[in-house]
């Protein structure tokens, strides 16, 4: 052991995709955490090369340090009178809205809100883009095929 060692060094992470190869991350990094996107269904697993304050190296361990699994999200729905009244995407419940024919005209959150992941600030307007029309209202923006898969 060197005098002044300690945890406070540098770090290379590695990461991998299911079984596959070790990805070179994060290297000669200070930071201890950092954003990653991965896709769903597929496990990625982490590993951490490590250095301390006066050079001593930790080399990767044979095994993962932390491993996350993506999963595609939970949907139930809830049907009052034949019709959907309402959506739960992995706990998050969203109100179907229609009109007095059974149409729907917008799904929002308990706070009124719409769902993000559908989402954005516009003004009132049709938009034709290249033979694919979307519909807006003053809070969000569907286009035809993203609003049939979230209602359905």
């Amino acid at each position: 052991q060197d005098e002044g060692a300690g945890i406070g060094g540098l770090y290379d992470v590695q990461y991998r995709i299911d079984d596959g190869a070790w990805v070179d991350w994060l290297t000669g990094t200070a930071a201890t955490a950092a954003g990653f996107v991965g896709e769903t269904g597929h496990v990625y697993r982490f590993r951490v090369r490590t250095w301390d304050r006066v050079g001593n190296e930790r080399g990767y361990p044979a095994v993962a340090d932390a491993t996350m699994r993506i999963r595609a999200p939970v949907t139930k729905y809830y049907y009052a009178n034949g019709q959907r009244v309402a959506t739960r995407v992995d706990g998050t419940l969203y109100y179907v809205h229609s009109d007095l024919l059974g149409s729907t005209v917008a799904v929002s959150d308990a706070a009124g809100q719409p769902p993000a992941a559908i989402t954005c600030s516009v003004s009132p307007l049709k938009i034709d883009t290249g033979g694919e029309v979307k519909y807006t209202n003053s809070r969000s923006l569907f286009a035809d095929k993203e609003r049939e898969r979230w209602l359905r």
